[in-house]
Order: structure tokens, then C-alpha cells, then sequence
């Protein structure tokens, strides 16, 4: 996948396979994935353009219902270990919150990273699917 991602010219970075934590800096420099053979693959969400929408378990039954009242966005998504992202175009200089509100279990991913497939537990469910602009309904709950 590290070549469809630069394809896209999307900046990814490695994380150490039993953590979530990236084993070198990664703002601002340039990483060549190849040099960390063993390592999972994160793409940086701000640098990207990105808003990524991090449902875990205890935030699928409110996905779920956010969903089934506004339609579940026809755009790329991933399975996670636990859960899933949903992948949206980020504003240009909009700030987004980390959280949606009280919802437990819904994070939101623009300043930081998600871990996505090649990484184990990772798959995508639409790879090629276009990525949508944040939906009408969802720019009050994610948006500062």
C-alpha cells in the first residue's frame, strides 16, 4: 500500500508494531517507509488534507445512530482492529476538535495520524472510493 499512498502524495510515517507511537520524528521530515521494514504504516491526517473519523467500540452504537438519521457517507473507509475510519477532506484551516461532544467512543484525527493497512488488523473496505468533503451534518460535531 506504501506505493499507492505515494501515488496520492500522501505523507506516511512508521509506528513501532507494538504501539501506536511513531519510532522517529516525523513532523516536517521526510520518511522512507523501507528503512522500517517491520513497522506499521500511519498517514499523517493534517499534512494530507485530511479529517479522519476514528469510531471505536464503545462508539459504534452512536455512529450508528448518527448514521442511520444522515446516511453513512459514501467515502473511504478502513476496518481497524477495533473499530473503523472514515476518511473526509479537510477545510483548509479549519481547526477540528478531538472529540465529538459527549460521545464516547468517536475520535476525531487531523492533527495527528491514523495506522492503516499494510499494518495488521487493518484493511481498507473501499480503497479507490473518493474522498468526500465533510458532510453538512457533521461539520457542527467536529468543527472548533
Amino acid at each position: 500500500m506504501q506505493v499507492e499512498y505515494a501515488a496520492l502524495g500522501w505523507k506516511i510515517i512508521p509506528t513501532c508494531p507494538d504501539k501506536k507511537k511513531p519510532p522517529c520524528l516525523w513532523r516536517n521530515v521526510e520518511v522512507n517507509m523501507a528503512d522500517w521494514p517491520g513497522y506499521n504504516t500511519a498517514i499523517v491526517c493534517d499534512q494530507n488534507g485530511l479529517v479522519v473519523i476514528d469510531v471505536d467500540p464503545d462508539g459504534k452504537t452512536t455512529w450508528a445512530a448518527l448514521t442511520s438519521l444522515h446516511g453513512e457517507p459514501e467515502t473511504l473507509t478502513s476496518i481497524t482492529k477495533r473499530g473503523k475510519h472514515v476518511y473526509f477532506k479537510a477545510k483548509p484551516g479549519q481547526k477540528y476538535r478531538a472529540k465529538i461532544g459527549k460521545y464516547a467512543g468517536i475520535d476525531i484525527k487531523h492533527a495527528g495520524y491514523v495506522i492503516e493497512a499494510p499494518s495488521p488488523g487493518y484493511e481498507w473496505v473501499n480503497w479507490g472510493t473518493p474522498i468526500a468533503e465533510v458532510p453538512e451534518w457533521l461539520s457542527p460535531l467536529i468543527e472548533k
